[in-house]
């Protein structure tokens, strides 16, 4: 089998079955299984649900509690029998060959560490999802980009002084849509199942990217992702009451503390060969 897609699933049935229709409008031209986890949900008999809608190829896996992304994330790509894994949230939508066109170009790569698509939103706008790795400062200034003194730095950080049009290697993607063979996914240990939601997408390919894998942006395939972030809000400062704002915030404190260190050793590293 060439493909599995492996989604995670919180109480998100319409999402679900809306990347299901896509998925099926869309489906490449391959041997391929979808694999839902279900993470601590309600709906009742959903594998039946599923079958009945779109068929055999959806399987469900099935977990007593919410585990956090990464982990159910770990738990599907163990049980896949794909040669490459295609992460996905519910909430995307596949366009025109998009599942396709990424395989594609997995395949002329051939060596890699991640693929990610380009995301557009709904109203065609398209998602800054290549980034520059964070620091701290970068995550504060982004919360309050809409003040001009910051707006430079968070541009920076979300690459837009960088042409996207083209195939290109970057610093880490936004998880929404993440194409990756299995066996290095496994190599890798897969998520960090420290981070339960958010930045486990920036750690992952931070370790990639520290094996010498390259992290793959590709805007010759795109998927359809909403444009707020789970942690934002219409109106500024009014992300601090939030729940999934604080669960961003706990994230980004365990990516610095496993992090940290080794960044400033770089910068100080850096700065030896240049004064040398």
């Amino acid at each position: 089998m060439k493909l599995s897609v492996c989604v995670v699933h919180y109480h998100s049935e319409k999402d679900l079955e809306l990347f299901l229709q896509s998925f099926a409008d869309h489906r490449p031209e391959c041997l391929y299984e979808v694999l839902i986890v279900d993470n601590g949900s309600t709906y009742p008999n959903l594998e039946k649900h599923l079958h009945q809608e779109f068929g055999t190829w959806v399987r469900v896996i099935s977990l007593r509690r919410n585990v956090g992304f990464g982990a159910a994330q770990n738990v599907a790509v163990k049980q896949a029998k794909g040669d490459y894994v295609l992460l996905c949230n519910p909430d995307v939508r596949v366009r025109e060959q998009g599942v396709h066109k990424l395989l594609h170009f997995a395949d002329q790569l051939g060596d890699f560490g991640v693929i990610g698509p380009q995301l557009v939103h709904p109203d065609g706008q398209v998602q800054e999802s290549s980034r520059r790795f964070p620091k701290a400062s970068d995550l504060l200034m982004r919360r309050l980009r809409f003040l001009p003194a910051f707006k430079k730095r968070s541009d920076r950080y979300l690459m837009r002084d960088v042409d996207l049009k083209q195939a290109l290697e970057v610093d880490w993607l936004v998880g929404a849509a993440l194409l990756m063979k299995r066996d290095r996914f496994l190599e890798m240990k897969g998520f960090d199942e420290r981070f339960f939601l958010f930045f486990e997408d920036t750690d992952l390919c931070r370790r990639l990217r520290e094996k010498g894998y390259g992290v793959w942006f590709y805007p010759g395939a795109s998927f359809t992702h909403p444009k707020m972030r789970l942690s934002d809000s219409k109106w500024p400062g009014m992300w601090v009451f939030k729940k999934t704002f604080w669960i961003h915030l706990a994230s980004a404190i365990k990516y610095f503390r496993k992090w940290g260190g080794k960044m400033k050793n770089k910068a100080r590293h850096r700065e030896w060969i240049l004064r040398s």
